[in-house]
């Protein structure tokens, strides 16, 4: 059984950050520099949460902006 290449299409991107998706299989891929990581759904949707988390962890401590860190409350 073969399986059909993965064709992406670009979901976001800022700079060295992308995120893409197949839109054959629904695979995302987070690209950050040089380093791709390809994750379900269900998998990105814990990153992002993650992330989420750490930021407004950030923004409590007032840590953010004065240390080059983009997009922090």
């Amino acid at each position: 059984m073969t399986s059909a290449p993965c064709h992406y299409e670009t979901l976001a991107s800022e700079g060295a950050f992308s995120v893409q998706r197949c839109t054959e299989c629904g695979g995302l891929t987070l690209h950050v520099g040089f380093v791709s990581v390809r994750l379900d759904e269900r998998a990105f949707r814990t990153v992002h949460d993650t992330m989420s988390a750490a930021r407004r962890a950030l923004a409590t401590r007032g840590i953010g902006h004065r240390e080059g860190i983009r997009g922090t409350a």
